[in-house]
């Protein structure tokens, strides 16, 4: 039982120095929302989280930490540009994160409710956000449509190809 103390603790201390980096982070990329280089730096850190909470099997911080990752995924592919609305999110989700830390470091059950957290986190990737710049907004938009066909069209060339396959089965099997 003291081992899976001493781990806890280890596991505290490096949660707390992740978080810590993140709030850090999005006070910085706050100032600086086009630096893509902290974007990715901020998804290494979530990430990072994510995998030790994955490894102690403390699925809701697991899970906040992936969707705090897809929304840096975002920003990070330039789908999104980064703004005070997801920095508020993210915010709300490293709280959480703390919160429940605190539950199980205190030996209490993990009672917190994140079903709106994580709602909220996802709505982050649902909205369709306008950069501050016009012509930074074209961009992403004809790259984003551009994406968007280019995956319907690889779809839709998968599913021929099964069609074609398919029969060409259905015709060698009934001669």
């Amino acid at each position: 039982m003291s081992e899976m103390k001493d781990l806890i603790a280890i596991f505290k201390a490096e949660t707390e120095e992740h978080l810590t980096n993140l709030d850090n982070g999005l006070v910085e990329l706050e100032k600086q929302p086009d630096n893509i280089e902290l974007v990715r730096s901020l998804n290494r850190e979530v990430h990072t989280l994510k995998g030790a909470a994955r490894v102690f099997g403390f699925s809701e911080i697991q899970d906040i930490a992936h969707r705090i990752e897809d929304i840096f995924e975002a920003v990070a592919t330039q789908r999104f540009v980064f703004n005070a609305f997801l920095a508020e999110r993210i915010f709300k989700g490293l709280d959480a994160v703390r919160t429940i830390l605190e539950k199980i470091i205190q030996e209490k059950e993990i009672d917190v409710d994140v079903s709106d957290l994580y709602r909220d986190l996802e709505a982050c990737l649902a909205v369709e956000q306008q950069p501050e710049h016009p012509a930074k907004a074209d961009r992403l938009k004809n790259r984003w449509g551009e994406r968007r066909r280019a995956k319907r069209f690889i779809a839709g060339v998968k599913k021929e190809a099964f069609r074609q396959r398919h029969n060409r089965m259905n015709t060698s099997v009934s001669h």
